[in-house]
Order: C-alpha cells, then structure tokens, then sequence
C-alpha cells in the first residue's frame, strides 16, 4: 500500500509520456493564478485599509510575494530551454509547483481565520469568497496532479474548519461540519477528474502510438522518423549523425523457418538496438529489415560516436537470436551520412546513408560499415 501510494504521489503510476502532458496541463494554470494573486492585492488594499489590523496586511502581503513567486515558477517552465522532460525532470517541476503551493494555500486559509476573528463581516466575505474561488477554481486545474490538488485543498480550508469546530459556538461549529463536509466533496471530485483526465490522455496517447510506431518492434516508424530528423529543437542539439542499418542473412531466415520466426527475430532485434543507443537518440524500423538510427553526440564529434555506435550494435549481433524453433545468428551491414546542421533535406540524407552501406555491403569488410567519407574515398 505505501509502495502503491509513493508511486501515485511521485507520478510512477503512468508512462512517462502521459505524465510530462499532466505536468504541462498544470502548469497551464497560469492565468488563473494571475487572478488569485489580483484578488489578493485587492483583499490586502481594501480589507488592509478597512482593519488596519498589520497581521492580515502581512498574510495578504505574504500571499502576494508567494503568488508572484509562483507565477515566476510558471514562466520558468514555459520558457525553458530544455522543451523535453526526463521522467525525473518533469517530478521536479511537479515539486517545485507543490512546494509554491503549500505557502499560499495556507495563508488564504490563515486570511479567513483573521477575517473572522476581526468580526468585520465584510471583510470576512471578501476573504471568504476569495477562499472559495480559490479552492473550487486554481486547485481544481491542479486535478492533473491529485496529490499536490489534495494537499493545497487541505491546506486552504483547514484553518478555518479546525476554528470553527474548536469554537463552542453552534453555529460556528456547523459550518465547520460543512466545511469538512465541503473537503471531502472536493476530494472525490479530484480524484474522478484525475481518472478522467488520465484515461484521456492515455488514450489519446494509444493513439498517437498507433501511429507513430511500427507495431511488430515498437520502434517508431518511418513517417515519424522523417518528422522528427527536421525537429527545430533535435537540430539546434549538436552534431547529429544518421546510421542505415541493413540485415545480413535474414532472408534465408524467413525462407527456412517462417515469417513467424522473421518477425519474431526483428522483435528481439529491437530490443538489443535499444540497448545500444543513448537517451537522445532515435531509433525506427524504415521498413522491412531496415533500421534507421539519429545519433546525437553533445561531446563528440558525431561521425566518431556514429562509428562506435555502429560497432557496439553489430558486436551485439555476435550472440545467437533463439527462436521458438531455431536458433539464429546474423549479420548487419551499416551506412552512417552526417546530418548537416539547420534544415536538413531528408531525401538526399537518407540516400547518401543508403548508398554508404551499399558500399559496406560491396566491401565486405570487418566490421562491414563505411561512412560517407570511406564512400568517398572509394569513388576518388
């Protein structure tokens, strides 16, 4: 149970695609938040001037100051430099939103609890109203992320229930029976609203998946690799390097065993592809028994770390594939084209990588792999 808990609160439950969407959903709160935090100027000018009382200016000040805070938080991430989230990037900023909440939501709880002592109803109204809008409206757009929704809810009407229920007053304590009535209400509408919100976007992100990948190996698929070769961002990262990967030997696979044992040598030819490339780079079945893989090297050149790649996959093909009836071993023959830096033209990239490894496959050397530059030397 605590295992299954830590993992709801850290985002564990989902993938991590689907988890870095509720975190831009939460983040997209930044308008209302902006009107919290005008409604709370407006609380300090106006109720400030009718108490005078400096403890609820300093709360209403302090409010602002985490408000303006927490709008920082919210340009921060919209102008990040770093577009894409890792699955422990994305957890901080659901921290960092978490963390900016727990101060404000506490002090609009302390506002009302003030209000109330002060016994100028007006001003409690105010204060009361804006608690409302503020636990029934922002946190609801928090309900992407159920804990940090949770926790900002509890803390906003806590203060006020606990009084009213400690009071001794019989009116005092029945609203603080509503109150509490209130919360809970609130905490199962959260919970509905994340289980709708996430079956959403789990679908949608089916299918995307559908669409984008090859069903048989998982990997993407060409016409999501050519999309994202041409990425602003993936061109703006470095020395980047393509590599052509062609099976040798896989016909007489298919022809002696089967397609049944085809495909299944290209799924497990996948998963010893992902194995060998990096975080950041890309790899999709281009069709048939064709691979294509983006290398991307922030500290290298991208030709030497392509080579190395290359090698480190084709030692990775030394072991035999065991199949459900056969046991297999193949070869592979690959092509690496540099990717030019800006706009990249697909078609001619591709090709010089094409003809590269048609190179190596005319070679015939060990390792069997030639790069532009080697296909160059050859025709001079």
């Amino acid at each position: 149970m605590r295992k299954r808990l830590k993992r709801w609160i850290r985002g564990d439950d989902v993938v991590l695609p689907v988890f870095a969407e509720m975190i831009e959903l939460m983040y997209g709160s930044l308008v209302p938040l902006i009107a919290s935090v005008v409604g709370l100027h407006l609380i300090a000018v106006f109720a400030g001037f009718r108490t005078s009382d400096p403890l609820f200016v300093f709360l209403a000040v302090f409010g602002c100051c985490i408000g303006y805070a927490r709008i920082g938080f919210g340009l921060a991430y919209r102008f990040r430099r770093r577009r894409w989230l890792d699955r422990l990037g994305a957890r901080r900023w659901q921290n960092l939103y978490a963390l900016g909440g727990i101060p404000y939501s506490l002090t609009n709880g302390l506002l009302v609890v003030v209000a109330m002592y002060y016994g100028d109803p007006y001003v409690f109204a105010w204060c009361g109203g804006f608690l409302i809008a503020n636990a029934y409206g922002l946190v609801m757009y928090v309900a992407v992320r159920p804990a940090v929704a949770m926790t900002q809810v509890t803390l906003t009407l806590l203060p006020i229930t606990l009084v009213c229920l400690t009071s001794g007053r019989f009116d005092l304590t029945i609203l603080g029976l509503n109150l509490v009535l209130a919360v809970v209400a609130l905490m199962i509408n959260l919970r509905r609203q994340y289980l709708t919100i996430r079956e959403m976007l789990e679908s949608r992100r089916s299918l995307e998946r559908f669409a984008t990948t090859d069903p048989l190996t998982g990997l993407l698929n060409r016409n999501s690799l050519l999309r994202q070769i041409d990425d602003p961002e993936r061109c703006a990262a470095g020395s980047r390097a393509l590599l052509f990967i062609d099976l040798d030997r896989f016909k007489p696979v298919n022809d002696e065993h089967g397609h049944q044992a085809g495909d299944e040598l290209l799924a497990q030819l996948a998963v010893r592809l992902r194995r060998c490339i990096g975080e950041r780079d890309l790899l999709a079945r281009f069709g048939g028994d064709e691979f294509v893989i983006v290398c991307e090297s922030r500290t290298a050149e991208a030709l030497t770390g392509a080579e190395t790649l290359a090698t480190r996959i084709r030692d990775s093909l030394d072991e035999p594939f065991r199949l459900a009836n056969a046991s297999v071993t193949i070869g592979a023959s690959i092509g690496i084209a540099r990717i030019p830096a800006g706009r990249v033209d697909i078609d001619r990239l591709i090709g010089e990588a094409d003809d590269a490894m048609y190179a190596a496959k005319r070679a015939q050397r060990d390792p069997a792999m030639a790069t532009e530059r080697d296909r160059q030397e050859m025709a001079a």
